[in-house]
């Protein structure tokens, strides 16, 4: 795709100009006859979409009837959890003080055995003796290609 020294890309035929240098110059003529009419096409278009700005100002400018119904139920909340809060209070501590944060205890480490010790090691099996019949021990593993 062609861009121009100002930013603007080529589009038109698909942003590829033409080999045949007649063909080139129709292209760029035959864009920039089209200009005109986009230009009014985008006129018409704003036009239509201008006539709603004042609505949509007014919509936007206008409080929501139900802001002080929400501002009013907030406040109940608020009280309602007050209430809450000072019913949970009394029956976790009974003398009246207010609970203080408990103090982290020390946990002592658990020891990890090492993953080899006290496994049984089973030998390996040769990839010629995955064909022979013989006594299936647990686990049995044949070596894969």
């Amino acid at each position: 795709m062609v861009e121009g020294l100002d930013g603007i890309k080529y589009t038109y035929n698909n942003g590829y100009i033409a080999k045949d240098l007649k063909l080139a110059v129709m292209n760029f003529i035959n864009a920039l006859e089209r200009i005109p009419a986009m230009i009014e096409k985008r006129e018409k278009e704003n036009a239509e979409l201008s006539k709603d700005i004042p609505i949509l100002r007014e919509i936007v400018a206008a409080s929501w009837p139900k802001d002080a119904e929400i501002k009013r139920l907030n406040e109940e909340l608020a009280t309602l959890n007050r209430k809450i809060q000072l019913t949970i209070k009394p029956a976790g501590g009974s003398d009246g003080t207010p609970d203080l944060p408990r103090k982290a205890r020390h946990v002592p480490s658990m020891d990890i055995a090492p993953s080899s010790n006290g496994l049984k090691k089973y030998p390996k099996f040769p990839a010629a003796d995955c064909g022979k019949p013989r006594k299936i021990r647990w686990p049995h593993f044949c070596s894969l290609p």
